[in-house]
């Protein structure tokens, strides 16, 4: 058990509350390095606005006044007061036209140039971000492991002291064992610091203070190649080629060079005493300027022109030459750590068999205690640390195929590859392939801890999130003196296990009672739940008396005014008869009023049947999470639930309804937890 203990502290990984991979790449764009680039694109994309908007037709007017002298005779003056005005349009033509429009093209080009200049610091920052978490994955974990190496050092050392005493070994042999010990704490201290750095790293990248309660894996170590990607859709090579096309636009409009020409559309009149219409008529000017070094044939604008797109040609050649090499060079190096890995992962199963020879010879008395044990756990830590080192190269290979993040956080199956290998009964069970949560009802004895059986559950269906039901009596002790509840909290954490606070009431939907609910959320508020999950069937309710489109209704209303007082996550378990409609996506009014996930209770064992009711309701794209809510309860008929088929048949079942539906990692929600147990309890006594 020890072993178990071993690999399984080091090796398991789960979601925690806190900052996640998939948020902290989205809050890439929020990085202080990315300041000066957006501040660049957003000035050149105001230099293009401002280059077209002096392109074009102009509007112009004048207007004048005055008195006027006006000889008629030898020393007679005629005086008199005049007006004149004129308005009309005018427009840049030929060269002058053509000046502006190559303007406005080198401000296009250098514009767009900057944004996908920004695309490629951006998606730089994002592999950052994702190589440091991978290191705080990496860290964490050798830690984990060295701390389940250093598990056995107060049993050794009580062991060494009496064989010390009784002479029955020596000081140097004690010495070697004791330094398997000592590696594991300088791994451990090391470590240490290098999740210290990481987390600098990403808090220095994202400008903002990084809290990483848990942390998952985010990769697929089974996968062995970068995606196709072209190599000219690479921002950088797409930067070189924005300002390539505006050159060659540029270099076309070099027609009229050094010509100024300009046209104008006027309309003029004049008056005379305020009274005498002197005159007034529609002007068309065009006027013409040739400088005469027009005439020399050469045009070094052109010339200019044509020697920048050579210049931009090799920088595009050099471009995508780079990215093509960046490419190569991360298969390459892919596909090297993944023989590493699988060379690791055959090691970590003969240190395994090693170790369980060592431990049968000494329950045997065959080997003195701990002297062949100790050995063989240091192979098979080393062993361990080894592959998590595979592992470890394996995700920075991915990241270099800008593969940042699997789409879901992975279990790596090498710890129950292990205990498989080493005897553990438990490990006979294979988890679900997705993420696995857990109703939790009848929550007290949980809580206090008098139910032995509830943790050793939880690892062995792979669950990494519970909802735990409080009912009356509990909300109104935890609301005040919490200790129990926190303490329970703090356990199911350094398990890496979620815990969120579930609350069922059907008749809080209705407007008379909705306000219980929000004083349940207002007073439980301070405990450090990861989310809040209503289990709120508006079926239970009267029909007759209330119609289900009203009570539709009222169930948004009661979600929504929950969500506004809630400090955590809102989530809802719900029938997937309301969310198929094609005239209307409940699931999107329900994520317009703040809901982060809906688990779908889809009773059903047929796969073909589960999949045909699923398929119209995940196609849907609400803007929210979807978890597929399970019965083991044994109270349902064997077509509803999976209390009678067993774990597998759920297992296997649930693969053949969601992979057709490229959903194999979807998250299954188990309902309920005293269900499963009795499942299990039943199961085992076969």
């Amino acid at each position: 058990m020890g072993l178990c203990c071993l690999l399984g502290v080091a090796l398991g990984g789960s979601v925690g509350a806190g900052d996640r991979l998939p948020e902290l790449l989205e809050d890439a764009v929020y990085s202080p390095s990315l300041l000066a680039e957006q501040a660049e694109a957003d000035r050149l994309r105001a230099q293009q606005d401002r280059q077209y908007e002096s392109h074009g037709w102009e509007l112009f007017g004048s207007a004048g006044a005055g008195r006027f002298e006006e000889p008629v005779a030898a020393g007679i003056n005629r005086r008199y007061t005049g007006t004149s005005a004129s308005v009309g349009v005018q427009r840049p033509l030929l060269g002058s036209d053509e000046e502006q429009r190559r303007a406005f093209l080198q401000a296009q080009g250098e514009a767009g140039a900057a944004e996908y200049r920004y695309r490629e610091q951006l998606q730089e920052i994002r592999r950052d971000i994702a190589e440091a978490y991978a290191r705080v994955w990496h860290a964490r974990r050798v830690q984990a492991l060295s701390r389940a190496l250093q598990s056995v050092e107060a049993d050794l050392e009580s062991a060494l002291r009496e064989r010390r005493d009784q002479q029955l070994m020596r000081e140097d042999e004690i010495g070697r064992l004791q330094q398997t010990l000592d590696t594991a704490r300088m791994d451990a201290d090391q470590a240490a610091i290098d999740e210290e750095e990481a987390l600098l790293e990403l808090e220095s990248l994202l400008g903002r203070p990084v809290h990483l309660r848990q942390v998952p894996a985010w990769f697929d170590p089974d996968r062995t190649t970068c995606p196709l990607q072209e190599a000219h859709q690479a921002p950088e090579v797409r930067a070189v080629e924005v300002e390539l096309q505006s050159a060659v636009d540029r270099e076309e409009l070099t027609r009229f060079d050094a010509l100024q020409s300009n046209l104008q559309f006027r309309y003029s009149s004049t008056y005379e005493d305020d009274v005498s219409r002197l005159g007034g008529g529609l002007e068309f000017i065009w006027t013409v300027s040739i400088p005469l070094r027009s005439f020399s044939g050469d045009s070094p604008l052109r010339r200019e022109l044509q020697a920048e797109q050579r210049r931009l040609e090799h920088l595009k050649t050099e471009a995508r030459g780079s990215v093509q090499q960046r490419q190569s060079l991360a298969e390459r190096r892919l596909s090297v750590h993944q023989r590493r890995l699988e060379n690791r992962a055959a090691e970590v199963d003969r240190a395994a068999r090693s170790l369980r020879v060592a431990q049968d010879r000494t329950e045997e008395a065959l080997a003195v205690p701990w002297e062949e044990v100790l050995p063989a756990r240091a192979d098979y830590y080393r062993a361990a640390k080894d592959w998590l080192d595979a592992s470890l190269e394996i995700w920075l290979a991915q990241v270099g195929c800008d593969q940042l993040a699997t789409d879901q956080p992975r279990s790596l199956e090498r710890e129950a590859q292990a205990r498989h290998q080493l005897g553990e009964p438990v490990q006979t069970i294979r988890p679900l392939s997705g993420p696995a949560r857990l109703y939790v009802w009848q929550s007290e004895p949980v809580i206090t801890g008098r139910d032995t059986d509830f943790w050793p559950i939880v690892e062995r269906a792979g669950v990494d999130h519970v909802w735990l039901s409080l009912d009356g009596d509990q909300i109104d002790r935890y609301g005040e003196t919490p200790a129990d509840l926190e303490r329970f909290l703090g356990e199911a954490e350094g398990k890496g296990v979620e815990v969120g606070l579930l609350l069922g009431e059907p008749t809080w939907t209705l407007p008379d009672y909705r306000d219980d609910l929000l004083d349940i959320i207002r007073d439980l508020a301070h405990i450090g739940f990861s989310d809040l999950h209503l289990d709120i069937e508006i079926d239970q309710l009267d029909t007759e008396t209330h119609d289900r489109d009203w009570l539709l209704e009222e169930w948004l209303a009661t979600v929504a005014a929950a969500t506004g007082v809630s400090p955590w996550r809102v989530g809802i378990s719900a029938h997937p008869r309301d969310f198929g409609q094609a005239d209307r996506c409940l699931s999107c009014e329900f994520a317009d009023r703040g809901v982060d996930e809906i688990a779908l209770m889809a009773y059903v064992t047929r796969p073909a049947s589960l999949r045909d009711r699923l398929e119209p309701i995940l196609a849907r794209e609400p803007g929210l999470d979807w978890v597929l809510a399970q019965s083991v309860e044994r109270v349902l008929p064997p077509e509803n639930s999976w209390f009678q088929h067993g774990w597998s048949a759920m297992r296997e079942g649930l693969q053949a309804a969601l992979e057709p539906l490229g959903q194999s990692q979807l998250p299954i929600a188990i309902q309920s937890y005293s269900d499963l147990k009795d499942m299990w309890a039943d199961e085992d006594s076969l």
